[in-house]
This record gives structure tokens, C-alpha cells and sequence, in this order.
């Protein structure tokens, strides 16, 4: 909910509380945040993501996409 909503903050804070479950895939394309963060050009979560939070940066989505393939 954090990164759909583009929360920087709040989503750092989720992140170190432990209480984010980044690999979590969501609608029928099955994307990951790191996926949403990614289509929406929020390059500071994505960074954030992929490198604090352990997003698996080479996940495909339903179409066989990662997220690096759907980044504006």
C-alpha cells in the first residue's frame, strides 16, 4: 500500500519493522512491488526495494516481465 501510494517513509518504515512482505504478488499480472514501483517511476522505492527490503529483482510477472521490463 505504501509504494501504490508512492510513500517513500512509510514504506522504509515497513520495511526495517520487518512488517513488509515484498514478494508478495498482487493482480492478475501478477507483479510484485518492486514491478509497481518500477511502472511508476519511482526509482527511489525500487532502489529502496531492491536493495533494503530483498526484492527479487529478476521476478517475472505473468507476462514473463521483470520489473526493470516494465519501468518508465
Amino acid at each position: 500500500m505504501a509504494v501504490d501510494n508512492g510513500h517513500l517513509e512509510a514504506a522504509k518504515i515497513l520495511i526495517e519493522d520487518g512488517k513488509a512482505d515484498v514478494t508478495v504478488r498482487n493482480g492478475p499480472a501478477r507483479w510484485q512491488v518492486l514491478h509497481l514501483a518500477a511502472h511508476q517511476g519511482r526509482s527511489d522505492l525500487a532502489r529502496l526495494l531492491a536493495e533494503r527490503a530483498g526484492s527479487q529483482v529478476g521476478a517475472e510477472d505473468a507476462d514473463g516481465r521483470t520489473a526493470a521490463q516494465v519501468a518508465r
